[in-house]
């Protein structure tokens, strides 16, 4: 009967992994990236979230990768300014382990004297399961709208 028991163990951990829904935990980690970047900032919860060769389009040049392109893109923004975002949507690939976030985006920078500068837009983001099972991105880009 041990064995039997043993078995069925062995069976139910494949099973238990199938049942892992890889968009969710891409969007969960959007969100948890969101989250760290309200709290800490951009750079730092940029850092954290980062692949080794995270690339930014529109941002810097594509020869930049992971914590340098975070450097460059975050590293002079104002601690006054804030960026948030909120996942809209999320697909995976059936490998499980790459898969990308869309959704909006506020860009706010006040201006001491004068209305707060205000940027409304759209983002994808693609992310990479690293290793260790953890989410990272490995590619984010963003287009201002025309119109909030």
């Amino acid at each position: 009967m041990l064995r039997y028991a043993a078995f069925a163990a062995i069976l139910a951990a494949p099973a238990a992994a199938l049942l892992a829904d890889p968009a969710q935990e891409i969007a969960d980690a959007d969100r948890a990236y969101n989250e760290l970047a309200g709290k800490e900032g951009m750079l730092k919860a940029s850092l954290a979230y980062a692949s080794p060769h995270a690339l930014y389009l529109d941002y810097v040049s594509a020869h930049l990768e992971g914590a340098a392109a975070v450097q460059k893109v975050f590293g002079t923004m104002s601690p006054t300014a804030s960026l948030s975002w909120s996942v809209e949507g999320t697909s995976a690939a059936a490998s499980g382990d790459l898969g990308y976030t869309i959704g909006a985006y506020v860009y706010r920078q006040p201006r001491p004297g004068q209305a707060d500068f205000v940027e409304h837009g759209h983002y994808c983001t693609i992310w990479k399961k690293q290793p260790d099972g953890s989410w990272k991105f490995t590619l984010d880009t963003g287009q201002a709208d025309k119109t909030p």
